[in-house]
């Protein structure tokens, strides 16, 4: 993303031999630059050697040569190394390093620059057909940069004496990376993009409990545009799974602004199709990445709406936020991406979380009078009603918190200022307190103790705004346990 630290794992394979003559009496001035595109800065620590599984000695008979002819690569570096898609018993890639330490060369010229530079000393030698990787760390341009842009472009030179103890230098021309052969497409680029960040990214889903199968509403503005042909990409967490082919669809009508209203909610454009893959942290298995392909274009700073059908996992994953959303080009190339992970409703930080147990009987909402009612005009609250709130009967009184979230068209009225009652006309116990009103404007009862043979229920006072520019689905959430970090406990 713009103006982020980044680490770019660079390969090199020396077409020409690049010597440092050993009797020079001064520096050689023998050297090995990358340039980078403008707007970058480079540094390169040490010798910048990527990380191998086999570094540490006690792991070398715990990992083996990945063997498979479409052995998956998951993003870990270290894998890289294990590659064997040809299976010849040898590694696709063995890690050759540049060494940094006396009396070898250096990358201190690096330091700072728009270019990586490594500097050889008196007598050292990079030899045709040599294959070398490091690990440089750059800061991002300011902007976005495209990869498809003219001056995304990277290139490496090499400069020295030869044979020569004197004289002037010899430049090589200024070659740029080229395109990866097809075996290594999924490893390899010649350029990387700096994307454009997403904002108002919200995930919500229809079902929170293990293993449901539900639509989520995904929602998000974009930065740049994407033209005719590109794509919408969702990553979720490892164990969950989108269905093969993808189901995509538009959320109901009321949900989307039809007129030309600035910042109102769009829907997505017609699709070509939905191809669900595994994802950059799958291992390889599962469908966890849906690409969704798009026959129209997506439009610079506008605000997405759109559905599409998952399957949660049985248990709780190790990270259950690792929700990404990325649009792409029609070449594949990442255009925007989500800089965080997307909030559950707007206002909040977090994410959606995964509940361990449903309701005995699902609580029952309902507005006092059967309508809602617009407070500019009106100038009156509505009263929401939730009954029949049961806890689960694992025990006979719970230690818990609870949280009730609004649309982003109705805003709860603090309980200090009337109208909140502890009960309703079905409740055979009142609740033990009222609730405060969150920053996000949700309702929340941080310790409350519930009993499971009684019934509870509230009635809360809320204002119903303007539903143009707002972002985020038409219903209301109950959530018993919001804060547990025990799934059982949720």
């Amino acid at each position: 993303f713009p103006a982020a630290t980044n680490e770019l794992y660079i390969r090199l394979q020396f077409g020409a031999t690049l010597w440092a003559h050993a009797g020079q009496q001064d520096s050689s001035g023998a050297a090995l630059e990358i340039s980078l595109p403008p707007g970058y800065t480079c540094y390169v620590e040490g010798s910048g050697e990527p990380p191998h599984a086999f570094d540490h000695p006690g792991m070398v008979t715990a990992y083996k040569l990945m063997r498979e002819t479409y052995a998956f690569y998951n993003n870990t570096v270290s894998t890289l190394f294990l590659l064997d898609r040809n299976r010849d018993d040898h590694a696709d890639y063995p890690r050759g390093i540049l060494s940094a330490v006396t009396p070898d060369g250096s990358w201190s010229a690096s330091i700072g620059q728009r270019r990586c530079v490594y500097t050889l000393q008196n007598g050292q030698a990079l030899f045709s057909g040599q294959v070398v990787y490091f690990r440089a760390v750059v800061e991002n341009p300011s902007q976005p940069m495209r990869r498809s842009a003219e001056d995304n472009t990277w290139s490496v030179q090499m400069r020295s004496r030869g044979t020569l103890e004197s004289g002037s230098l010899y430049s090589s021309p200024s070659t740029p990376f080229t395109l990866p052969a097809p075996s290594g497409s999924d490893l390899w680029a010649h350029n990387a993009a700096v994307a454009g960040e997403l904002s108002n990214i919200l995930i919500q889903p229809a079902d929170f409990a293990l293993g449901a199968t539900h639509y989520l509403s995904i929602f998000f503005t974009t930065f740049q545009e994407v033209a005719f042909g590109g794509a919408v990409i969702v990553d979720a967490p490892a164990a969950f799974a989108f269905m093969h082919p993808c189901s995509v669809r538009l959320l109901d009508r009321a949900a989307y602004d039809v007129t030309d209203f600035p910042g109102g909610v769009r829907p997505l454009p017609d699709t070509k199709d939905c191809q669900a893959i595994p994802g950059p942290n799958s291992e390889g298995v599962g469908t966890n990445r849906a690409r969704i392909r798009l026959l129209g274009r997506l439009v610079a700073d506008r605000t997405y709406a759109f559905q599409l059908r998952v399957t949660n996992p049985n248990h709780l994953p190790s990270h259950n936020c690792s929700w990404y959303i990325w649009t792409a080009d029609i070449s594949g190339y990442v255009v925007d991406g989500s800089p965080e992970h997307p909030a559950l409703a707007p206002g909040f930080s977090s994410c959606w979380r995964l509940y361990g147990q449903a309701w005995p009987r699902a609580p029952s909402l309902h507005v006092h009078g059967g309508f809602l009612h617009p407070y500019r005009t009106f100038r009156r609250p509505d009263v929401l009603v939730v009954s029949n709130i049961r806890t689960p009967v694992s025990s006979n009184s719970r230690h818990t918190d609870m949280r009730a979230i609004a649309p982003p068209s109705c805003l709860f009225r603090k309980p200090s200022a009337g109208g909140f009652r502890l009960s309703t006309i079905d409740s055979t116990m009142d609740l033990p307190h009222t609730p405060k009103v969150g920053s996000a404007g949700e309702l929340l009862w941080l310790r409350i103790h519930l009993l499971n043979s009684y019934v509870y229920g509230f009635q809360a006072m809320m204002e119903v705004r303007d539903t143009q520019a707002l972002i985020g689905t038409h219903t209301f959430s109950l959530e018993l346990g919001f804060s547990e970090n025990e799934l059982a406990a949720r």
